[in-house]
């Protein structure tokens, strides 16, 4: 139910009232803003996340090749 001039707003729902305050005080883009920027953000920490395991993986896959080539060191001394 929509407002009207000469209509009490009363009448309306507290939900209607909501979305109408919201509309004037210029609350419907401050929320769709906030929503974008938490979507941005849970994707931002999405990357964040992938990142760490990346570089994680990268740290791992280092030190396995730090250990063969001190094994493949030791072996040549040995030779």
């Amino acid at each position: 139910m929509q407002w009207r001039p000469g209509k009490s707003l009363l009448s309306l729902s507290p939900s209607a009232i909501q979305s109408m305050l919201d509309r004037l005080l210029g609350r419907a883009s401050l929320k769709e803003q906030v929503a974008e920027l938490e979507e941005e953000n849970h994707h931002l920490e999405r990357q964040l996340d992938a990142e760490k395991e990346r570089r994680a993986d990268a740290a791992t896959e280092r030190q396995r090749a730090e250990a063969e080539v001190n094994r493949l060191e030791d072996r040549i001394v040995e030779l």
